[in-house]
Formats: structure tokens, C-alpha cells, sequence
């Protein structure tokens, strides 16, 4: 196997270990959070200076994130499938038929 290769799969391994050690804890620091969120540390403190995702600061210095804040980022977001979407329709013409 080529030296690059095998360089990219011990990274991603690496990667992937560090997922499964962060995954189990409460608390992140902005490495620990951005790899749990799998964004880039400049995006993640982006995020913080526009305040649109809760962080915590209990020294005035250093930032720390709750892993049920990290969460809840990401359920933020959610779409919704199509069969949601009819379902949502059909109730609001259910409700207009009751007028």
C-alpha cells in the first residue's frame, strides 16, 4: 500500500477514535465540539460570535459547550419529509372546513 494511503487511513481511524471518545462526554472544549458537530473550529467560532449556538465561558476566557446544547444546535434544523409535509396540509384544510 502506498505511504500516502496508508497515512490517509490512519488519519481517518484516528478521526473516528476520537468521535467515539468525545461522543461519551458532557462537556466539549471548541476541538472536542467542533469534531462532534464535524465542522472546522473557525466555523464553530463563527457560530459563537453571532451567537447561534450556545456556548459557555466560566472564566471570561476559555469556551465550553454542553453536549445537550450541541444537540440541540443540530436538531434545530430539522426538515420536514414530504409524508410530514401532506400530513401537515391535510390537517390545516381539516381545520379550515371547520370555520
Amino acid at each position: 500500500m502506498d505511504n500516502r494511503l496508508l497515512y490517509n487511513e490512519i488519519q481517518k481511524i484516528k478521526i473516528m477514535l476520537e468521535t467515539i471518545k468525545v461522543s461519551g462526554k458532557e462537556h466539549f472544549n471548541v476541538k472536542e465540539a467542533a469534531l462532534y458537530l464535524g465542522i472546522s473550529e473557525s466555523t464553530l467560532y463563527k457560530l459563537t460570535s453571532n451567537n447561534t449556538i450556545s456556548f459557555y465561558q466560566p472564566n471570561g476566557k476559555l469556551i465550553f459547550f454542553k453536549k445537550s446544547d450541541l444537540d440541540n444546535f443540530i436538531e434545530r434544523g430539522r426538515k420536514k419529509n414530504h409524508d410530514e409535509i401532506k400530513e401537515e396540509a391535510q390537517n390545516r384544510i381539516k381545520n379550515l372546513k371547520t370555520f
